[in-house]
């Protein structure tokens, strides 16, 4: 008669295999990358006591809570009701804490699932551990800013779906103010920069990545106070974000010699409706990352124009510092069809573009480039080539030459 034996693995193996799990790229970030992952941790836990051991602190780390009731019983599991806390004392049953052991947040799925009691209720029972939070669009209010401010491991906060109108941009710097550990920052997209004082608090030192959208004023934004440590600056559905606010904003002395790495969204509007042009980005005297829709490169000289003032006595523009730029699809619908853009950007490779490593196209840019595709890679890695071997590892740029990116939703 066939028997059958269970194999023993020490719980180090076990713990292994599940941070593998939890470090496998091939788990990336998107839906369905992220839910594979959560399915096979769950499956890990069915095997046996001791695998549920090794992998259900896992299975908590990043929870994926918008598909069907799956926040309804994360709920109850992380905030139990008063009930079942009551049952669990009179029977002395001791439950994990399930909540201390979420550190990544993410509820920008959810729509009329959460309510602001909820929501609060839920951060106060992951605050321990929470690393990253990403709040929904509905379901937030200015009872939930003190809980946040709790978070005291909160290094990334993302409350670009939230309503502009919920809370005012003084009293969200004065949360940040209390999140020490704080590094990446997401702004509401449609909250309106204004003024603060001493009284608002200072930005946490640590903070080096800000997404900015909504209405700026130009006057405010020549002594806008950043944070100390900012080096990426991602700028997505500002409103009237017209020449003179883009040349106020970056113009500013901490930005001019900070900024290595700047976004600049389709999202955004009327830039460059007028026609005005803008040689800003040549004051920016540490950008070495740059995305942007690619039929603003000639709005900003980013390819070689006829212009007297930018150019210098021989006729070329001035040598950017730029390694990485990366293009995403056209923001004008009415772009100039005469402009020969593969042509152009050869031609900023041998001038202004010398120092550039990395071509990001998205694949709709491909036609573009196709004419001169193989002459554009060969003078990057011609770039790539003439720089030693230690200066590139310590560069931190993954990708040389010409690489796809995806498709930015925005």
């Amino acid at each position: 008669m066939a028997t059958t034996s269970t194999i023993y693995l020490p719980a180090e193996i076990r713990l292994m295999v599940v941070g593998h799990l939890l470090a496998d790229d091939a788990y990336d970030a998107n839906d369905r990358g992220m839910h594979e992952r959560q399915r096979d941790l769950w499956n890990l836990c069915l095997v046996s006591f001791g695998w549920y051991e090794a992998a259900i602190k896992a299975l908590y780390v990043a929870p994926q809570l918008w598909r069907g009731n799956k926040f309804t019983l994360f709920m109850k599991t992380v905030c139990p009701s008063r009930a079942i806390q009551n049952q669990q004392r009179r029977g002395h049953i001791r439950t994990p804490d399930f909540g201390s052991w979420v550190e990544d947040l993410n509820m920008s799925r959810l729509v009329h699932q959460s309510s602001n009691s909820q929501t609060a209720r839920l951060l106060g029972n992951v605050k321990k551990s929470l690393t990253s939070f990403t709040a929904p669009q509905m379901g937030i209010a200015v009872n939930c800013l003190g809980i946040i401010a709790k978070c005291q491991r909160l290094k990334h906060l993302d409350m670009s779906l939230v309503p502009g109108s919920v809370f005012g941009f003084p009293r969200l710097k004065q949360l940040v103010h209390k999140l020490p550990e704080l590094q990446t920052l997401h702004l509401p997209r449609s909250m309106a920069l204004t003024r603060t004082t001493q009284e608002d608090g200072r930005w946490p030192s640590k903070l080096s990545t800000m997404s900015l959208g909504g209405s700026m004023d130009a006057e405010l934004m020549l002594d806008f106070e950043w944070p100390p440590s900012l080096s990426r600056l991602v700028l997505r559905h500002c409103i009237s974000f017209d020449t003179p606010v883009m040349e106020d904003l970056l113009s500013h002395d901490h930005l001019c010699t900070h900024l290595q790495a700047l976004t600049l969204g389709r999202s955004n509007l009327e830039m460059f409706e007028n026609g005005m042009g803008s040689e800003i980005l040549y004051e920016l005297q540490q950008l070495t990352y740059l995305k942007l829709p690619w039929d603003l490169l000639p709005y900003l000289f980013m390819v070689p124009p006829n212009v007297p003032d930018v150019a210098d006595e021989e006729g070329e523009l001035p040598i950017l510092p730029l390694r990485v730029l990366e293009i995403t699809k056209e923001y004008f619908s009415d772009h100039d069809a005469e402009l020969d853009f593969s042509f152009a950007l050869s031609r900023a490779l041998d001038e202004n573009l010398r120092n550039l490593l990395a071509l990001g196209i998205e694949r709709s840019c491909r036609p573009l480039l196709e004419s001169r595709f193989q002459e554009l890679d060969v003078k990057i890695w011609d770039h790539v080539s003439s720089i030693p071997d230690s200066e590139l590892m310590n560069s931190g740029i993954d990708d040389l030459g010409i690489y796809f990116i995806e498709e930015d939703p925005e």
